[in-house]
């Protein structure tokens, strides 16, 4: 058996702290012969909180610089075989922004998702306020319908139920059976172009994986202000080295006027 995880976040995205390092560790650890790293990348999140802007955002050059380092290393490659591939966040209006991202970089593996519906994350309440649950959900099915038949250069379309996660309805509600036309021509449209349905068991965790999504980014917020604190500190320590270095300046200026002067009266003396 083949045992491989293909949809794992590290450090690189905005909603993970795990060093990419520890990652492989553990999957060597756990005898998992393949990984591939999916970071997210989901361009011009349309983000409903100010402190949120860019948090999905990627560095590739940093990102595809540790992963050329990862497949020149032949001891790890040994022992397990680590790809780079990215979970790229899609939704209409930006269709030529992500095949720019996809043909101008090389990646083993793209995961498309959607993370949003109307440009608005389900993963918030704000969400279903405006929608009943069967409302809200197909709309959220209809925009991947609307991708799927407008952007092919992916390689699986990822956790086709992420919206179904965050509403607060009924088992009822939220059954598959209720969106079954539209999810049809979602299979048919991955089916016809040979892309990949990924199984994602994240909707058996929902509850307690939005109460850690939430308490994730709220710890990654912290971080960025305690950072912001610091850059602060720093700039105000250059600002008063800066301005020592000036005190000092002048202070050797106004010593050196001194000399000139008291030359200059002793000369008028010797005169």
């Amino acid at each position: 058996m083949i045992l491989s995880d293909y949809h794992m976040h590290s450090h690189y995205s905005g909603d993970s702290k795990t060093p990419t390092i520890d990652m492989i560790n553990k999957s060597i650890e756990l005898g998992l012969n393949n990984i591939c790293f999916t970071e997210h990348y989901d361009p011009l999140f349309p983000c409903y909180k100010e402190e949120e802007k860019g948090m999905f955002d990627l560095d590739l050059d940093k990102y595809l610089s540790f992963a050329n380092k990862c497949k020149a290393d032949s001891n790890l490659q040994s022992n397990i075989n680590v790809n780079f591939g990215m979970e790229l966040g899609i939704y209409p209006g930006i269709y030529d922004i992500c095949r720019e991202i996809t043909s101008n970089n090389t990646f083993d593996f793209i995961i498309c998702s959607s993370h949003t519906a109307g440009k608005i994350d389900p993963y918030y309440p704000e969400y279903w306020n405006n929608y009943s649950t069967i409302e809200g959900a197909t709309i959220y099915f209809e925009e991947i319908l609307e991708n799927i038949n407008n952007f092919k250069e992916f390689d699986v379309y990822g956790h086709l139920d992420y919206c179904l996660r965050y509403t607060n309805s009924t088992l009822e509600e939220r059954m598959l059976q209720n969106y079954k036309d539209v999810i049809h021509e979602i299979f048919k449209v991955l089916i016809e172009n040979s892309k990949g349905i990924e199984i994602n068991s994240g909707g058996k965790r929902s509850k307690k994986s939005k109460r850690k999504k939430e308490e994730m980014k709220e710890e990654i917020q912290q971080e960025k202000k305690e950072e912001k604190k610091e850059e602060k500190k720093e700039e105000k320590k250059k600002e008063e080295k800066k301005e020592e270095r000036k005190s000092k300046r002048k202070k050797k200026v106004y010593q050196g006027n001194l000399v000139c002067l008291k030359w200059m009266e002793q000369k008028r003396i010797d005169f």
